[in-house]
């Protein structure tokens, strides 16, 4: 009996010793709130929904990707400490920023954004103000992402690894990135050119004979160039070129309709396009392209397919001006980015929108400079008329909307659509009247 009791005692001891053993050994319970993801759910909604962000979630879970599927348990971690921002005209991760003393690194991270060159008035973002983010490294610089590239061959030229790259700009799957994409490459610089060998030192001359201090030379004068707008595609070049070389022009410009040249995402037909490129090159002319006209495929959901219009997304059409600007390097000088945006038809009938098109402006200048840093990137030029509401508007109240939008920084030059009329070239447009015109629009309605 006392054997069977020592035998059951010493049971229960190891039984209890186990329990102890196996609880001292599990992982505390996660911080926070269970959530079932459903039909329609994105990180994003759910870090909105529950005060959180992108990245506390994919943390409190293991996710190495933001792919979640309807009924998977998420643990939702407490609330960060921050507020909501809507982004506005002009608006830069950067401005944003340094408006709430906090940084871009933070901000890309909070909301899941892939690539901090790209957001859009209306999107609203969280902003973290507790805890701190780290800051990008204090060694690095900007790359603009080519045709044909991945984070593997970006890590291997400039000697760091892809987690590096992915960490530093947010990326959730390194295998997803785009043409025309910004990325900080962090611990690393382009090769600096060698600096020239200093040149020997010279004897000492003997002092000169002072002399009158020459006048400065003037200025040099600004360049400037007279140019024609041609359309040479299927048409003889020959004949053309001499046309215009007969007028003494030293410029063309020719429209690119997109559409035309990229009608499946990602295939751009050139053919025709570099034939009129070497043309005129090779008879030394200087090329202006004005890039118009979104294909369907890139416009937005909604759109009026009726008529041409803008892209939903600025990427996909900086993706094809890097395109064209890496292909037509030293050949085009210059680069117009869409025509006559404040007119509806040239707008796709959609609301006429000055900050939306210096996004799409801005996008396509930093990737043409990319490609081509001696490219000249023209804004498109407005159409001179007044205001008729749905339809048009006026031209200077248009351009000035730009300039708050950031139009400065983002053109090396101004698109300008004179037309004149019958106003005389040697006439003041402010004041000038004609009592026996016709067409009154220049002396009744002055805003040119």
């Amino acid at each position: 009996m006392k054997s069977t009791w020592n035998k059951a005692l010493v049971a229960a001891l190891l039984m209890a010793m186990l329990t102890a053993s196996v609880a001292q050994a599990a992982p505390p319970p996660p911080q926070g709130t269970v959530y079932i993801v459903r039909w329609g759910d994105t990180l994003y909604s759910i870090a909105r929904r529950f005060g959180t962000t992108v990245t506390a979630i994919m943390q409190a879970n293991g996710l190495t990707g933001a792919y979640i599927y309807a009924g998977q348990r998420l643990i939702i971690p407490p609330p960060s400490a921050g507020l909501y921002y809507t982004v506005r005209p002009g608006d830069t991760l950067y401005s944003i920023a340094r408006r709430y003393g906090t940084t871009v690194w933070a901000i890309a991270q909070a909301n899941g954004i892939l690539n901090p060159a790209y957001i859009r008035v209306g999107q609203v973002l969280f902003i973290p103000t507790w805890p701190a983010w780290p800051p990008l490294p204090p060694t690095g610089f900007y790359y603009i992402v080519r045709w044909g590239d991945t984070l593997y061959s970006i890590a291997r030229r400039y000697g760091t690894t892809v987690w590096a790259i992915a960490q530093a700009n947010g990326i959730a799957n390194p295998s997803l990135i785009r043409a025309g994409q910004r990325l900080f490459i962090p611990g690393a610089a382009p090769a600096p050119a060698p600096p020239p060998a200093p040149p020997p030192p010279a004897p000492t001359p003997p002092a000169p004979t002072p002399t009158p201090t020459p006048a400065p030379p003037p200025p040099a004068p600004l360049g400037f160039g007279y140019g024609i707008q041609v359309h040479m595609i299927d048409q003889d070049h020959e004949r053309i070129i001499n046309l215009v070389k007969d007028l003494g022009f030293n410029w063309v410009k020719h429209q690119v309709v997109w559409k035309d040249f990229e009608r499946t995402k990602g295939e751009v037909d050139w053919g025709k396009l570099d034939s009129v490129v070497e043309s005129c090159h090779a008879a030394g002319l200087n090329i202006l392209l004005s890039v118009v006209k979104a294909p369907d495929w890139a416009r937005p959901a909604t759109a009026d397919l009726s008529v041409d219009g803008p892209p939903a997304h600025p990427e996909d059409m900086a993706n094809f001006v890097a395109a064209m600007a890496e292909r037509y390097r030293g050949k085009v000088q210059a680069y117009e980015i869409w025509n006559e945006q404040n007119l509806h038809y040239e707008w796709g009938n959609e609301p006429l929108d000055a900050s939306r098109y210096v996004q799409l402006l801005a996008a396509c200048y930093q990737a043409i400079k990319a490609e081509d840093p001696n490219a000249i990137v023209v804004s498109g030029a407005l159409t001179p008329c007044g205001d008729v509401p749905g339809k048009a508007i006026d031209d200077l109240k248009y351009l000035e909307q730009m300039y708050r939008a950031g139009l400065k920084r983002w053109c090396d030059a101004v698109g300008v659509h004179p037309s004149g009329y019958n106003v005389p070239p040697d006439a003041d447009w402010r004041t000038w009247s004609g009592p026996t015109a016709r067409f009154r629009g220049p002396s009744d309605n002055r805003h040119h």
